[in-house]
């Protein structure tokens, strides 16, 4: 009975040691597969409020109303999307830059007399984002990341073109094939237009983000 009892311990230590071994050489190897380019997607949303785009959208719908009203909802612009695409370069274990394309769009239909009427703005922006890991385990992080992008901005004929600023904080889950990024941020563009046509001066989609990213 003491026999076995000490080869059954024996068994556990050493399939244990094992375990722990295969652990060990998949997080030192999770790291090395992790150094190497991979494409992404993101995905991204927030509140907004772009005034003077509002304002234009209230006169518009004023002068076909007439002495009318609106019956439901709000005609403000108030949420943007985003939807991008790059390329991450890992430059060493904790530090990372991006690549990237994105486009953020935020409208608001209305019906008028039977009419749809719909009012978009629509910004397309390269950029780079460079990015701090904070390794926690061998399979998550957390990281902070900021950068810079030049956005095309634009309302009907009115554009707002020019330099805009990101930053993010997020978490991620780092896989042999995938990472998988949940983050909260904030997306700081240029606003000024180039002309003020409709009395928009400002085309401001600036926004806190929350969002997701997949690597692979």
């Amino acid at each position: 009975m003491k026999g076995n009892l000490l080869f059954l311990l024996w068994t556990v230590s050493i399939t244990s040691a094992s375990a722990q071994t295969v652990f060990e050489l998949s997080k030192d190897e999770q790291r090395e597969h992790d150094l190497r380019p991979r494409f992404f997607l993101s995905t991204s949303m927030g509140p907004v409020s772009p005034s003077d785009v509002n304002r234009f959208i209230d006169q518009y719908i004023d002068d076909r109303l007439g002495s009318g009203h609106i019956s439901f909802g709000s005609s403000d612009i108030s949420a943007v999307g985003m939807v991008g695409m790059g390329l991450a370069i890992p430059l060493n274990k904790v530090i990372q830059t991006r690549i990237l394309l994105e486009y953020a769009g935020a409208s608001k239909t209305v019906r008028l007399d039977g009419d749809t009427e719909r009012f978009a703005v629509n910004r397309y922006a390269p950029g780079v984002l460079l990015g701090y890991y904070f390794f926690n385990s061998g399979f998550s992080s957390v990281y902070i990341e900021g950068g810079v992008y030049y956005g095309f901005t634009s309302f009907r004929n009115v554009n707002a073109n020019g330099p805009g600023f990101k930053f993010n904080l997020g978490y991620a889950w780092h896989r042999p094939q995938t990472t998988w990024d949940i983050l909260i941020g904030v997306d700081l563009p240029s606003t000024t237009a180039e002309e003020s046509s409709y009395n928009i001066y400002k085309i401001d989609l600036t926004a806190p983000v929350f969002g997701f990213r997949i690597n692979f």
